[in-house]
């Protein structure tokens, strides 16, 4: 029996399978998955975050945004003045479902795309006059 990941290695695997909107999302989304604690918390102030990914603190601070709204992060602002960086928590049950319900899209993609090939080549086929035996091509000459 296959043993559940969980901790660190659980939000690595669920940060790897989530398809993000941009590569700097998705880069900030590993990133943070790698400094995370085996519960999800981790604490990163936007000057480590552009020194250790390149990505500006506006990009950082929009992603958080968007990461927030879908439920991935929960961001706690330090208190002001205190020159503390701010506490960030990914949630690993969101990310999995997440990741769950990519993954049906995914596979339901997929073979939506493999039915139009198919398609696409017994066309082929059909106008050019080719049949297929034992995976070997042959032409039908006229």
């Amino acid at each position: 029996m296959a043993k559940e990941l969980s901790g660190h290695m659980a939000l690595c695997v669920a940060a790897r399978q989530l398809r993000c909107g941009s590569t700097q999302q998705k880069c900030l989304l590993l990133y943070y998955a790698i400094c995370a604690d085996k519960d999800g918390k981790f604490y990163r102030s936007f000057l480590d975050i552009y020194l250790d990914t390149g990505v500006t603190e506006r990009t950082a601070r929009n992603v958080n945004k968007s990461f927030e709204k879908v439920g991935i992060l929960t961001v706690s602002a330090p208190t002001p003045g205190s020159g503390d960086s701010n506490d960030y928590h990914l949630d690993i049950e969101v990310m999995e479902k997440m990741a769950d319900s990519m993954k049906a899209a995914r596979s339901s993609a997929a073979n939506a795309a493999r039915a139009k090939t198919a398609k696409r080549q017994a066309e082929w086929r059909a106008r050019h006059k080719v049949t297929v035996k034992h995976a070997a091509t042959v032409a039908v000459k006229p």
